[in-house]
């Protein structure tokens, strides 16, 4: 019998680990909102400075591309309101850091009657590096690249503990494995092995 609870999915992984192919293949067969809070704040970041206008509390993100805390957890709130009747919910890159975790997940569960499901990417650093840049993606570069995993291991990698603690974690060995033995792991962690069957 098929689980009926409601389920929020937190993909967390280094840059160009592979986690948005998994995620957004979850949102496509779950028909479930995906947010993705990095290219959220890069699309706001190219609006605001395409119309030179910049609100105060979004000047640092203009400037450097990087929000506080605070800010942050402000634009994932109002984001997800209209999204907390759904029956999954993908979230990825959010939350980055702990603090941010210990706001994310009271949220999801007091907001949303959501249980927390994390899938930790567990790719080794230099293989993610080896993988190609994402066309389209100027923060892409293997100088910037590298900038963002020093990033993850410095602000995201510390979370571990907490998400194994307060969630339902799989980790996700990604590296030189086919989508689709990845693809079944993650539903049978997920207990949505229903979903494979649509796929092609």
């Amino acid at each position: 019998m098929r689980n009926t609870y409601k389920k929020a999915i937190i993909g967390v992984g280094r840059p160009r680990c592979g986690k948005k192919t998994h995620l957004q293949y979850l949102a496509d067969e779950l028909k479930a909102p995906y947010i993705d809070m990095g290219e959220f704040l890069r699309n706001l970041k190219t609006e605001l400075e395409k119309n030179g206008k910049i609100d105060p509390l979004l000047a640092p993100l203009a400037n450097t591309g990087y929000v506080d805390n605070g800010t942050i957890m402000s634009i994932f709130k109002h984001w997800t309101a209209d999204k907390l009747k759904s029956k999954y919910l993908i979230l990825d890159g959010i939350p980055r850091n702990i603090e941010q975790a210990k706001t994310v997940l009271p949220f999801l569960k007091n907001n949303g009657g959501f249980t927390v499901h994390t899938l930790w990417f567990s790719t080794p650093a230099r293989a993610c590096m080896d993988r190609p840049a994402r066309d389209g993606r100027e923060d892409d570069s293997p100088e910037k690249a590298a900038k963002r995993m020093l990033d993850f291991e410095k602000m995201t990698e510390p979370m571990f503990d907490l998400m194994a603690t307060r969630t339902r974690l799989l980790e996700v060995d990604n590296t030189h494995r086919e989508i689709h033995a990845v693809r079944e792991e993650i539903a049978g962690f997920l207990d949505i092995k229903h979903i494979l069957s649509s796929a092609a």
